[in-house]
């Protein structure tokens, strides 16, 4: 008898060491569909400016596995300093077999946030870093960093130092994505890959901007985190080329109580337009539009100020333009 309990759990215990797989988050850093490049002199010439990128680095807390027919699996204590220069992260080893979400916040949860760095291991994501991640222990660490160099004359050349440090409790940012297409497995090391285009941080953002802390523009920035999906799933082995502009815009502008946007870009994707405020938040959203035509958009219900609004194609933002209404 007792050597067939032991036997069972034996089978027992290979079965779940070879259950489990090592999980592997992947990302393509990009710019539009162009890699990101640090400290290259690689500039870049976008809808929202040009510039050059010298830095990009943020946390991820929070992060959760879905998979095996909607099973969560929390990755409790990881802590993950993403940097633009690295594409790969060891999330572990876990009983899972079919990868169906990812969730995590982008941040530091509020209890590790103001906890002392140097209590944490060398290398530790929450430890000492060089260029320092941490403004203190009030302020806690800061949560997403992107240095460089933007256009601030309007010559066309990144001429004017550019920098947005994220800080503070209240910009934890939760990123849900369905992977269920973006994963691939290699004997026990299943990887989920993810697209970051971080040109979709700054809609509606004057890149040539120094500001550190919370408020202002970066209550834009971190906005735009979730309403222009910087994080997306990369479904295909290539990342699709932006639709191009042939026409696009509002009449009247400014607006009083309604506009009519005229538009045509070239594409075969139906189209989704989101109207934002300044702090980033969508405040209308129109969606299955065709490829070109136009467009009644009511403004009598909004309060008078500076919008944003956006053509997304296939979670691609493809042309994005100032609206104001009086």
């Amino acid at each position: 008898m007792k050597n067939i309990i032991l036997s069972i759990l034996l089978l027992t215990v290979v079965n779940l060491i070879q259950a489990q797989q090592n999980v592997v988050l992947h990302f393509n850093h990009l710019i539009e569909s162009a890699p990101l490049q640090l400290n290259t002199g690689t500039v870049y010439n976008t809808l929202n400016g040009v510039f050059k990128v010298s830095r990009t680095e943020y946390y991820l807390s929070g992060i959760e596995l879905v998979h095996d027919g909607g099973q969560v699996t929390a990755l409790n204590g990881t802590y993950l300093l993403v940097n633009g220069g690295t594409a790969d992260y060891n999330l572990g080893m876990h009983n899972v077999t079919n990868i169906e979400g990812i969730r995590f916040d982008v941040g530091v949860d509020s209890v590790s946030n103001h906890l002392d760095p140097t209590t944490y291991v060398a290398g530790h994501p929450l430890g000492p870093q060089l260029p320092s991640m941490h403004w203190g222990w009030t302020a806690g660490y800061k949560f997403l960093v992107f240095d460089g160099e933007a256009d601030g004359t309007g010559g066309g050349v990144p001429n004017t130092t550019m920098e947005f440090h994220a800080i503070g409790d209240n910009y934890l940012t939760n990123i849900d994505l369905n992977v269920t297409n973006a994963t691939a497995t290699t004997g026990n090391t299943t990887t989920i890959n993810l697209n970051a285009d971080y040109n979709r941080l700054f809609t509606g953002v004057n890149m040539a901007t120094i500001y550190h802390g919370q408020g202002g523009v970066m209550n834009r920035v971190i906005g735009n985190l979730a309403t222009f999906n910087v994080f997306f799933a990369d479904n295909t082995t290539a990342v699709k080329d932006i639709p191009t502009t042939i026409a696009l815009s509002a009449i009247p502008n400014p607006a009083i109580d309604l506009t009519f946007i005229a538009y045509h870009f070239e594409t075969n994707q139906s189209l989704r337009l989101l109207l934002t405020d300044q702090l980033g938040r969508t405040v209308k959203t129109v969606e299955n539009l065709p490829s070109q035509g136009e467009l009644e958009l009511v403004t009598k219900d909004l309060a008078k100020g500076v919008y944003h609004y956006s053509f997304l194609a296939d979670q691609q933002l493809i042309a994005t333009r100032k609206l104001i209404v009086q």
